[in-house]
C-alpha cells in the first residue's frame, strides 16, 4: 500500500471537517456511546469504534463476501490508513461517558488501490460503478465465454481494473466464486432473472452487456447492451483479436457508454472545451504514396473527418493534421470502420492499413 499515516488517533479523529459533503459516497454516519474510566478515554474509544465500523461498512459495498475476513482482521492503526476526515455532530460526554453522531469519510480510491495490488476484485455492489460483463466468442465460434480463461475480451477488461471517466466509474463484474455460481455455463443467455439477482444488492446499478465477435472479414463486432432495457448499440473495428485491439475495443466501448450518460449536470466549460478541439495530429505509418493517397481519400470521405492536411513524410511515416466534424471517439471508430488499426501512443494517435 503506498499510502501510510502516522499521527495519534487522538489527532487525526478529532479534526472537524467543513469541506467533506455530506452526500460523498464514502461518508459513513455513525452513532457511539461509550464508557470508560474517564471521558478523554470514553472519546478515545469511540472515535477508534466509529473508525472500524465506517471502513467494514465501505468494504463491504466493494469487495465480495468471500473476502471481507481479509479487512475484518486489520488492526486500529491499519484502519487509520484509510480514514480521510471526520466530522463531530451532537456531542455529548460526561466525566465517564462519550455519546456523538460521527461523519466518517473513508478513502475509497485508497481502498480500491490497495485492493488491486493484492488482487482483491471489487465487486459491484458500490452503486457509483457501471458492470460490464463481457462476453466472448472465439474466432469461428458460436459459444459464447464468459469466465473460461481463454476469455481474451474479459482478461483485457480485467487488467483495466476500475475506470474512470469523469464521474463515472466502469468495473467488469470480477470472476468470483458467488458471481461464477449466479452466472453459471448453463445460464450464458444472461436472462432478466440472472441480471436481477447481480443488481438486487442496489438496483441503481448499470449494467452492460459487452458482447465481442470476429467475422470472416477481419472486424471485431461489440453489441453492447443495457441488460435492463434491452437497448443496443454495435461498435466495430477492424483488426485481429489481439490485446492491442481487445484494449482499443474496450476504451471505445467505454466511450459510448459515458456519452450515454450524458446529463444537464455535467460540467458546461468541459463541454464547451471538447467542442473546441476539432483538429488532431496523427502518425500513418506509411510514406508510400499510392497508400498515401489511398488513405487520404478515404478519411476526406468520412462524414466525421472534415479535411485531412498532410503535414511532413519520411523514415517510413506520415503526419497528418485531421479537421474533424465530430467528437474524437466517433472519429477513431470511423478510420477503423474505413479498414486501419487506429491506436494513441501518449498524445499521438497513429494509423496503420489493416491486412
Amino acid at each position: 500500500m503506498k499510502k501510510t499515516v502516522f499521527f495519534s488517533i487522538f489527532t487525526a479523529f478529532f479534526m472537524l471537517v467543513g469541506a467533506a459533503g455530506a452526500n460523498d459516497k464514502y461518508m459513513i454516519n455513525v452513532d457511539v456511546d461509550v464508557t470508560s474510566s474517564d471521558s478523554a478515554s470514553a472519546r478515545e474509544k469511540a472515535m477508534t469504534r466509529a473508525n472500524r465500523q465506517a471502513f467494514l461498512e465501505v468494504v463491504n459495498k466493494n469487495t465480495d463476501n468471500s473476502y471481507f475476513e481479509h479487512f475484518a482482521v486489520f488492526t486500529d492503526e491499519q484502519i487509520l490508513n484509510f480514514i480521510k476526515e471526520v466530522e463531530v455532530s451532537e456531542e455529548k460526554s460526561s466525566s465517564y461517558r462519550y455519546a456523538a453522531r460521527l461523519h466518517v469519510l473513508v478513502d475509497g480510491d485508497l481502498l480500491l488501490e490497495y485492493m488491486k495490488e493484492n488482487n482483491i476484485p471489487a465487486t459491484y455492489k458500490n452503486s457509483s460503478y457501471s458492470i460490464i460483463i463481457p462476453v466472448y466468442y472465439a474466432d469461428g465460434s458460436d459459444e459464447p465465454k464468459l469466465w473460461e480463461e481463454d476469455n481474451h475480451w474479459r482478461y483485457v477488461w480485467e487488467q483495466k481494473g476500475v475506470t474512470q471517466r469523469g464521474e463515472k466509474n466502469f468495473l467488469s463484474i470480477p470472476s468470483t466464486e458467488e458471481n461464477q455460481s449466479m452466472i453459471s455455463a448453463d445460464a450464458k443467455n444472461l436472462s432478466k432473472r440472472i441480471i436481477g439477482k447481480l443488481t438486487d444488492n442496489n438496483p441503481s446499478n448499470k449494467v452492460y452487456i459487452a458482447s465481442l465477435k470476429s467475422d470472416l472479414f477481419g472486424y471485431l463486432n461489440i453489441d453492447v447492451i443495457d441488460a435492463k432495457t434491452g437497448e443496443k448499440s454495435d461498435i466495430k473495428i477492424y483488426g485481429a483479436p489481439n490485446e492491442k485491439n481487445l484494449n482499443i475495443a474496450a476504451d471505445m466501448v467505454i466511450a459510448r457508454l459515458q456519452g450515454a450518460f450524458s446529463s444537464f449536470e455535467e460540467d458546461k466549460a468541459e463541454k464547451q472545451e471538447e467542442q473546441k478541439t476539432t483538429e488532431i495530429v496523427v502518425i500513418y505509418a506509411s510514406d508510400n504514396p499510392a497508400d498515401l493517397i489511398e488513405a487520404r481519400k478515404k478519411f476526406d470521405r468520412l462524414p466525421e473527418i472534415k479535411k485531412t492536411t498532410l503535414l511532413t513524410v519520411g523514415n517510413g511515416k506520415a503526419k497528418l493534421a485531421l479537421e474533424l466534424a465530430s467528437p474524437v471517439n466517433q472519429a477513431a471508430y470511423a478510420i477503423s470502420r474505413a479498414g486501419y488499426y487506429i491506436a494513441k501512443d501518449e498524445n499521438v494517435f497513429v494509423i496503420t492499413k489493416g491486412k
